[in-house]
């Protein structure tokens, strides 16, 4: 059985710390390229995402995506395919894993150009 685990950042204690989300199992899949990034990237990133307007869902996917290609580049169509099939990207950034399809992370990389 794997346990979901989320990192939450308290920047005025300065730190982070881990908690167990759920008990529910998941799938074992890739975490290890994508944890790196996204510790980086959420800490840097989605503020400056939420400043210039995304959403919080939007951010979500905005991260989602570009730890995704990162890690894994390929087309808006291979990269949803990876994200559903083979990644842990989507439970390290909390967006919900069904929601990911190309059409989504088309508008996505669009926003963010």
């Amino acid at each position: 059985m794997y346990f979901r685990f989320s990192l939450r950042h308290n920047p005025a204690k300065g730190k982070s710390d881990l908690r167990k989300a759920s008990a529910i199992p998941t799938f074992a899949r890739s975490v290890q390229s994508g944890s790196v990034l996204r510790h980086w990237i959420s800490l840097q990133l989605a503020g400056y995402l939420r400043y210039i307007g995304f959403s919080e869902e939007d951010t979500q996917l905005a991260i989602t995506q570009i730890i995704s290609r990162a890690v894994y580049p390929a087309s808006e169509l291979e990269t949803a395919r990876w994200i559903r099939e083979n990644s842990a990207v989507c439970e390290l950034t909390d967006y919900p894993l069904k929601k990911i399809t190309k059409d989504k992370l088309y508008r996505s990389s669009l926003k963010l150009f």
